[in-house]
């Protein structure tokens, strides 16, 4: 998951910083965060769809998709080195994913969908 994820944000920074194309960074990234919060709320059941139910994936997904379109995207903007990327990347998944996952398992239960 790690070098997925890493990979899925580094690669196309990289290409960015080549190109100069800091909007199409952060075009990539609110794709992939828009895309997260409908495929989420696709899985759930159909019974389900509320609009509390879609704020909480949206509250889940946002401060994730924040993150790889600000450390990532910055390093992009200033054209570093892909090598500078690609660490600053590995770097940002090893510490985020761990406390995303934390953070969604808060908003679950605070907004009352189920607690492990």
């Amino acid at each position: 998951m790690l070098a997925g994820a890493t990979a899925a944000t580094a690669i196309p920074a990289i290409r960015c910083a080549k190109h100069r194309s800091y909007l199409g960074y952060l075009g990539y990234i609110a794709a992939l965060t828009v895309g997260a919060i409908l495929w989420s709320f696709a899985t759930v059941p159909s019974s389900d769809h509320t609009v509390r139910q879609l704020t909480a994936v949206a509250v889940t997904f946002l401060p994730l998709g924040g993150t790889y379109a600000v450390v990532p995207g910055l390093l992009a903007l200033r054209m570093a080195s892909p090598k500078a990327i690609v660490i600053s990347t590995l770097l940002v998944t090893a510490i985020a994913l761990p406390c995303w996952f934390v953070f969604s398992l808060y908003v679950s239960c605070h907004m009352g969908y189920g607690c492990i």
